[in-house]
């Protein structure tokens, strides 16, 4: 019985401790937080494939809300300059895998990782014949590679409020939302 009651009470205080320390996140990073908040609701609800990567965008920030796009992951042409340790605007920096399926954004703060690379190679994202240009070590003439894209594929707007990351509307699309048709959110 004591071990029950030693057991009990370790489990309380850590998931106290644990309570607290979330708070202290979503309250310093709020991007994070609503990138997080919208991967996992996309996860659960949508039917996106296993194997597949997405990658997630901040495209307008207005007063109230953030719209953020998640889309298909297509090829990245990495240049010379997005290497480890590099802070970039062309180039993923973080990742979240969940039930089988990579989910990219940047926030230009953080360097790429040898975990981000690493994720992105599993998932087969990589074409290097750009650094091969740059460098002069393409051997063969084309200079184009084939890129097959779904056009009737739907992307999927979530309009975040920024005093409540919990907070959001979603739109699926094929085509960009314009700010004077984003939808009216109580963010109160």
């Amino acid at each position: 019985m004591k071990y029950y009651k030693l057991i009990l009470l370790s489990l309380m205080i850590i998931l106290i401790s644990s309570c607290k320390g979330t708070k202290n996140i979503q309250k310093e990073d709020y991007k994070s937080n609503s990138i997080i908040n919208i991967i996992y609701d996309f996860s659960n609800f949508e039917k996106n494939e296993k194997g597949c990567a997405y990658k997630i965008k901040l495209l307008k920030k207005t007063e109230n809300i953030d719209c953020y796009l998640i889309s298909k992951a297509q090829l990245y042409f990495p240049k010379i300059e997005d290497s480890i340790g590099a802070k970039t605007k062309s180039f993923p920096t973080n990742s979240l895998e969940i039930k089988h399926r990579l989910y990219l954004w940047d926030d230009y703060e953080n360097p790429i990782s040898k975990e981000m690379i690493k994720s992105m190679t599993k998932y087969r994202l990589f074409d290097s014949t750009s650094i091969k240009d740059q460098r002069g070590d393409n051997l063969t003439n084309n200079k184009t590679p084939l890129i097959y894209t779904n056009e009737k594929e739907m992307s999927v707007f979530y309009f975040v409020c920024k005093n409540n990351y919990k907070k959001f509307v979603k739109r699926k699309s094929n085509f960009i939302i314009k700010e004077n048709d984003y939808p009216n959110i109580n963010c109160d």
